[in-house]
């Protein structure tokens, strides 16, 4: 029974980490891109939205919050998950997850 648990918990743990990671980096170079691209704050919104439900990422719009553009472009992106036990689907823990991300320009 322990067992069941700790794994339950740890693969939820890695899911929920790894599917964070793979939104990050790809929000983080859709905003790096888009100092070139010029892209809209709407249209990078539902960008990401459209990877968070990709990745299963239950994002809210209000959760993903876009402002300026071009250098100045800044993104939010703020959210949380629920750990919960096997059977009984009782949450024991949630797992908080911001980012901000601005362009990092790197010089030639």
């Amino acid at each position: 029974m322990v067992f069941l648990l700790y794994s339950s918990i740890s693969w939820q743990w890695i899911t929920y980490s790894s599917a964070d990671k793979q939104l990050t980096e790809y929000a983080q170079g859709l905003v790096r891109r888009s100092v070139y691209d010029r892209k809209g704050t709407r249209e990078i919104r539902l960008l990401i939205q459209g990877k968070a439900e990709q990745l299963w990422i239950p994002l809210q719009p209000d959760q993903v919050l876009v402002s300026g553009q071009g250098e100045k472009l800044h993104v939010d992106i703020i959210y949380d998950e629920g750990i919960k036990t096997p059977i009984i689907n009782h949450e024991l823990y949630r797992i908080e997850f911001v980012h901000n991300l601005y362009p990092q320009i790197i010089p030639y």
